[in-house]
């Protein structure tokens, strides 16, 4: 059978033999299709055979049915182009009759509100289109000018008030006036510009991050050679020390051993006298007879003079050229003075402590800690420091100082001429 839509077919009813309906209904044109090309005729559904073509009569009952369906079909067609149903709030068509359905737009020219269909004529209609359609709002009359009957569709910037094209004419004659739309775009503007001016700013703040990251990787960079530097140099210093230290030390050992082994043998040689004298010490006449004319004191070393003085090993290196880097405590001492000088400035006289005599130092004194500079400069220093390290890089002609425990500069002495050892 063909399948038939109900809205293009009506429904026929077979009859029987005696003229009588049957309970089996058709669409026409599949009932004609199906004997068409049939043989015989015959009830597709009881096989009830006729002898000739069986009439056919309109089955009322699903005419009804069908025309119903219909109608209800429409209906919700009609609905569906419409729109949604309304809302408790929103703004209703004001054409539509109950039940009245949400306005998709309002015209200001009209002065009322519009669904989906009754739209239509606005988007159609050529002079319609010319209307200014808004998305739906309430209470359109407050959009009138209640003198002139006219649509407020000016700003009087002066009064601050919306007026309308006549009342630019009248009451507000030589006011400052602007559409409504121009108002918009320039507030819209103004808003855009201000965003806009903030978007930069963002911008600024960002590309100034990005020059401070990268200044901050180059001073890290530059820091972290200047320090491995000082490391290398602190290392070499260290192993300098080690071994001027282990010379010394060295030295002042063989000094002694050679002494001790000067004064084991005269040691040995009195005791040997000791033990002879022992032998004759109840004979007086023969013992000073004997150890005085044929044995007279072995000739011994005068050991007065000899000494074997401990080395000071504290504030005192010497070096002539590269990089050196030393330590010096200072924590507790009321006053002090850190630095390097030339080797061959006057040391045992009072002089003065400044580059122009050849000394580099800072201090404490008097409660205030300098750079004697000559004259000398007064630090400023965030904390006291406890130990202070010196670096000198003979070379650059450069002498830095720097708390050790916090790692801050305290004061630089650039272009020194150092000349010789220092």
């Amino acid at each position: 059978m063909h399948r038939v839509s109900v809205r293009q077919k009506g429904f026929l009813s077979l009859l029987s033999k005696e003229e009588r309906p049957l309970h089996t209904c058709f669409c026409k044109t599949c009932i004609y299709h199906h004997w068409d090309h049939s043989e015989q005729y015959q009830c597709p559904v009881c096989k009830e055979d006729f002898s000739f073509r069986p009439q056919l009569k309109t089955n009322t009952l699903v005419s009804e049915m069908v025309s119903q369906f219909r109608q209800s079909q429409k209906e919700a067609d009609y609905k569906e182009s419409a729109g949604p149903a309304a809302e408790t709030g929103d703004v209703l068509c004001d054409v539509c009759s109950d039940p009245r359905l949400s306005a998709l737009k309002s015209c200001l020219v009209c002065l009322a509100s519009y669904c989906h269909t009754h739209l239509e004529p606005h988007r159609s209609t050529s002079r319609l289109q010319r209307h200014h359609l808004i998305h739906p709002v309430h209470n359109l009359e407050e959009r009138i000018c209640h003198e002139h009957d006219k649509p407020l569709e000016l700003l009087c910037q002066t009064e601050k008030k919306f007026i309308c094209l006549q009342c630019s004419f009248s009451q507000h004659k030589g006011h400052t006036v602007m559409p409504l739309k121009e108002e918009c775009e320039r507030q819209q503007a103004e808003l855009d510009g201000l965003v806009k001016q903030r978007q930069q700013k963002i911008q600024k703040i960002q590309d100034s991050v990005k020059v401070n990251n990268k200044n901050a990787d180059r001073e890290m960079a530059e820091g972290l050679k200047v320090f491995s530097a000082l490391k290398d140099c602190v290392q070499r210093s260290l192993d300098q020390f080690k071994e001027r230290i282990t010379e010394d030390q060295k030295k002042v050992e063989d000094k002694a051993a050679e002494l001790i082994e000067a004064l084991e043998q005269e040691i040995c040689v009195l005791q040997q006298r000791g033990a002879d004298m022992e032998l004759v010490s109840e004979d007086h006449f023969s013992f000073i007879q004997t150890f005085t004319s044929v044995k007279p004191a072995p000739e011994l070393k005068d050991w007065t003079k000899e000494t074997v003085s401990p080395q000071s090993y504290e504030g005192k290196q010497k070096f002539s050229s590269g990089k050196a880097y030393f330590q010096v405590q200072v924590k507790g001492k009321a006053a002090w003075v850190v630095g390097v000088a030339r080797e061959s400035v006057e040391r045992k006289e009072q002089v003065i402590v400044a580059p122009q005599k050849g000394f580099w130092t800072i201090g404490l004194a008097a409660g205030q800690y300098k750079a004697f500079a000559g004259p000398p400069i007064t630090l400023s220093l965030k904390t006291n420091p406890e130990t202070v390290g010196v670096f000198v890089d003979y070379a650059q002609g450069l002498v830095s100082f720097y708390d050790v425990d916090s790692a801050d500069l305290l004061y630089s002495f650039a272009k020194c001429s150092f000349s010789g050892t220092f």
